[in-house]
């Protein structure tokens, strides 16, 4: 596993730990694509990545890099009335 795989993997477990979700996953689907007992779902979508050289002037650096992740969270609710909102 490389070091950017292990941060995601790290990310989604800190997801994962989170109690009452009944769905999670690392592939997002779309909403009209869950049936009523997947919900609440939660996805970890990878959105970007950006690396910077690491040279310092004093020898080099590894690279330093910015990872963006977005958590979709998706709830149900048969009142259209109601707000989703806890």
């Amino acid at each position: 596993m490389n070091s950017r795989e292990s941060i995601y993997a790290a990310l989604f477990n800190v997801a994962q730990s989170v109690p009452g979700f009944v769905t999670y996953s690392r592939r997002i689907r779309h909403i009209e694509d869950l049936a009523p007992g997947e919900f609440p779902a939660v996805f970890q979508t990878q959105v970007t990545e950006q690396f910077a050289h690491g040279n310092s002037g004093m020898g080099n650096l590894p690279p330093i890099g910015q990872l963006q992740v977005e958590w979709w969270v998706y709830v149900f609710s048969q009142d259209s009335t109601a707000s989703h909102a806890a």
